[in-house]
């Protein structure tokens, strides 16, 4: 390990680091649009917006409920798997309940995620191991199911949620549905603020009354309920259950929240960050296709940017040793 010295920031150079944390972002994605609207003059053309949006749907759900777990302090790595896990049984489900099947996943997501969160904040083990154990468990169960996918029938009242109002993708619309009241939780009510206490310092956050047990638990709660509602998403969209449902997911949900300007030791950060995040991830993904790099750099440039964006906002004041 790494002794690091901790370095005292004046309040106006603190004051506009965090301004530029807060605004680089949003200036990153503006250039990249104007980049590719000068590489390709359809790129802000109605069809190629509502695609980006469409595509970017599923991960706004993803890295909205990452971005309250991470603002938390931790991290959670079992989304994808169970995004697949997820996707089976809500076509097993849809048969018989129909657009129920969406609120039954949604709740088993939350029921999991309570117990990740228990396992976590209880047994007082990190919560990278209890999820990555999460990731192996989820993925092996669904790999387990008796069928490798599961079709939903095309005449159910589900697929209708893949169609679109007004021009605009009703899953894009319920993404954005999330994450704004999501948002406006976080900005409204004190969920937000026990969360950033939490993910600050969670000593003082204990001292100050805030219940530090029950938000951390409802920020995983949270997030395993979105990671089902992304792989319901997507098995709407691509009309069945599969285990490999959002499996690449991973890198990239975090790659939005931290890109976004979440810190990944927790405490700074918020939804309207995010979806800044993911709206900069997706349209670099489309920069690769426009400029003829393969999908399969993409990878690549996501652990980049998660390395880079993590150094460029992390609080280096909370880590006295880096490990």
């Amino acid at each position: 390990m790494t002794a690091t010295a901790t370095v005292v920031v004046p309040p106006k150079q603190r004051r506009e680091l965090d301004a530029l944390r807060r605004f680089a972002p949003v200036l990153v994605l503006v250039g990249l649009v104007i980049g590719l609207t000068l590489k390709r003059s359809d790129f802000l053309s109605i069809g190629q917006q509502q695609q980006l949006v469409e595509s970017a749907a599923p991960l706004l759900v993803f890295a909205t409920g990452m971005t309250v777990v991470v603002m938390c302090g931790g991290i959670d790595l079992s989304i994808a798997a169970f995004a697949g896990f997820a996707s089976l049984w809500f076509a097993r489900f849809v048969p018989h309940l129909g657009i129920g099947a969406l609120v039954a996943v949604m709740l088993l997501g939350a029921a999991i995620g309570t117990v990740q969160g228990v396992i976590h904040v209880k047994a007082q083990i990190p919560s990278f191991v209890v999820t990555l154990g999460g990731l192996a468990l989820w993925a092996g169960l669904a790999l387990l199911q008796d069928k490798p996918s599961i079709l939903i029938a095309s005449n159910s009242s589900v697929l209708a949620l893949d169609g679109r109002l007004v021009g605009v993708p009703r899953l894009a619309i319920l993404a954005g549905s999330l994450a704004l009241v999501t948002g406006l939780l976080m900005w409204a009510t004190p969920v937000g603020r026990w969360v950033r206490a939490v993910g600050s310092n969670e000593t003082a956050a204990y001292l100050s009354g805030v219940p530090v047990v029950a938000t951390r638990i409802a920020a995983f709660a949270f997030c395993t309920m979105c990671a089902a509602l992304a792989g319901c998403m997507v098995a709407i969209d691509q009309t069945n259950g599969s285990p490999g449902t959002g499996r690449t997911q991973l890198l990239p949900t975090v790659a939005a929240v931290v890109v976004g300007g979440t810190a990944i030791t927790g405490g700074v950060g918020g939804v309207g960050r995010t979806v800044v995040g993911v709206l900069i991830v997706k349209v670099l993904g489309t920069g690769l296709s426009i400029i003829g790099i393969g999908q399969k750099w993409e990878n690549i440039l996501y652990g980049a940017l998660v390395i880079v964006a993590a150094a460029l906002t992390i609080d280096g004041s909370k880590l006295t040793v880096v490990k």
